[in-house]
């Protein structure tokens, strides 16, 4: 596999992505709120850019937050625009489902109550007819608060991949991201790219 890496740019007006631009979006980003959506971005610009520089204390999304997303290898560069959507917006998600490529969706592994919720939503997402056979990659997040993380085998029995993996007719990975990511934020970055360029060639 060719080593790749990503880095995402926040849009600071949403007049910068016109309606030309915006047409070109592939990647949709979903989660509840508080899942750590917004950071888990930012980490990513942080990865790409080799810097460790703080980043600022985010608050849950309300609305509709623009990415320009360029993911490079040793040969090629590409990118892949995003959008990230608010978990108060729930409602609303599947409007945005039909002119998405592939999907994230970020579930918080501390948010022990809202555990059964998320997975709840994700079973929605895979079933609707507008993500079968797209690329989707659930992001297990654990977050630096008071929280801890639930417990392996809790979070296995309530996500049950193999009835995730029944349930959609698309590609479906699970990733890690610690409270102190690394290589998971490279591993997710090529998880983006590596799919981005699968839809382009189908």
């Amino acid at each position: 596999m060719s080593s790749c890496f990503g880095y995402c740019i926040p849009s600071k007006s949403r007049a910068a992505l016109n309606a030309a631009r915006l047409e070109n979006s592939e990647l949709l980003v979903l989660g509840l709120e508080g899942a750590g959506k917004s950071l888990l971005m930012r980490q990513i610009c942080n990865v790409a850019n080799r810097v460790q520089k703080a980043i600022p204390l985010t608050q849950p999304t309300v609305g509709v937050e623009l990415y320009k997303v360029n993911l490079r290898s040793k040969y090629s560069s590409q990118v892949t625009h995003a959008r990230e959507i608010g978990g108060c917006m729930r409602p609303v998600w599947p409007q945005y489902f039909a002119n998405a490529n592939l999907f994230l969706y970020v579930i918080s592994i501390n948010a022990t109550g809202l555990l059964a919720t998320a997975v709840v939503e994700l079973h929605s997402l895979l079933l609707h007819p507008h993500v079968q056979g797209k690329p989707v990659c659930v992001v297990l997040h654990e977050q630096k608060c008071d929280s801890p993380p639930v417990s392996p085998a809790i979070l296995a029995h309530v996500l049950d991949v193999d009835g995730l993996s029944a349930a959609h007719t698309g590609v479906l990975t699970v990733l890690n991201v610690s409270a102190n990511p690394g290589a998971e934020l490279q591993h997710l970055s090529c998880w983006i790219r590596q799919n981005s360029l699968l839809d382009r060639e189908g």
